[in-house]
């Protein structure tokens, strides 16, 4: 039996140093990026003060509003860009019907 070795663990707020390197590895061109995606819908947001980045997640977020309200702006942001996204797949890639 296979043991998911992150479940449990809370998301960590990132360095804005490391922001930049991800970001640079990546190939995300900007000074500071608003967002970095990660893996499996979660991402980096930039917080508000431009001193470092929260990780996000659609369950849960590193900054402290989210740790005192169980919700934050980045959750609702994050819900409305996947939502975005998944509205308008079938505008950008338009498969071939069936014959």
């Amino acid at each position: 039996m296979y043991k998911n070795l992150l479940e449990g663990l809370s998301p960590v707020t990132q360095t804005i140093d490391s922001g930049k390197a991800l970001a640079e590895y990546l190939g995300i061109e900007g000074d500071l990026p608003e967002t970095i995606a990660l893996a499996n819908g979660a991402r980096l947001t930039l917080s508000s003060k431009k001193d470092c980045y929260y990780m996000t997640t659609p369950k849960s977020c590193s900054c402290k509003g989210f740790t005192y309200r169980r919700t934050c702006k980045h959750i609702k942001e994050l819900e409305c860009s996947s939502s975005w996204l998944f509205s308008n797949l079938g505008v950008r890639f338009n498969l071939p019907e069936a014959a």
